[in-house]
């Protein structure tokens, strides 16, 4: 599996990134944590990803792998980090929406560690609802990304580390932070959307709707 990288920095860069490379059979999304520069500590995770050949729909030299950052400010202070995680929500749904449609044949995959790992759940499940990160402010609301929105239907699995809004004990749950709630637990409403992406993610070969 033939192997590439890219630092996006905002949706019209990742829609033009898309349309001047080839496209990947699967593009990584990471989202890094607090203080971390680009790429940050998830290449581990993009290896794995890049180097696993059990995937039985084309052989393993045709398959193409790659990852690009959300370049989202994880460097914020108690003042701003409330907005530049809605920020960093918008600017990952985005980046997610410009590869689809330029590439509706990939799948695509989003890691998140720490900050980022909270960026991603509140991408997924919805984010903000009077949520005070930080003692000090209030996070913008944000819609989630149901499974069958688009780009919903072309994302393959989400995977989060260490972030404020695990739930402990969930099905979905590896590891052993798995019987520990985060600082912030999702509410159990949001559980059936984590529970179809589980789904999908059983079922790795389901095809892609078209849209």
């Amino acid at each position: 599996m033939r192997y590439s990288s890219v630092l996006v920095a905002a949706t019209a860069s990742a829609a033009a990134a898309a349309n001047n490379a080839t496209c990947n059979s699967v593009q990584i999304f990471l989202v890094r944590g607090h203080g971390e520069s680009v790429p940050g500590r998830q290449t581990s995770i993009t290896d794995a990803i890049c180097s696993d050949d059990s995937s039985n729909s084309n052989s393993s030299s045709s398959r193409t792998c790659g990852y690009q950052s959300i370049a989202y400010d994880a460097n914020s202070g108690a003042d701003t980090i409330c907005q530049d995680q809605y920020d960093g929500i918008q600017m990952l749904r985005g980046n997610l929406t410009a590869y689809a449609t330029a590439c509706p044949s990939s799948r695509l995959v989003v890691s998140g560690w720490s900050q980022g790992g909270a960026l991603v759940a509140d991408l997924f499940a919805g984010g903000g609802d009077g949520l005070d990160l930080t003692g000090t402010c209030v996070q913008p609301t944000s819609p989630a990304l149901a499974p069958d929105e688009f780009p919903g239907p072309h994302i393959a699995a989400f995977v989060t580390f260490g972030e404020l809004h695990h739930n402990a004990d969930m099905p979905w749950n590896v590891g052993n932070g798995s019987a520990a709630n985060g600082v912030s637990s999702l509410s159990s409403p949001l559980f059936p959307v984590f529970h179809v992406f589980t789904l999908r993610v059983v079922n790795k070969n389901a095809a892609i709707p078209a849209h």
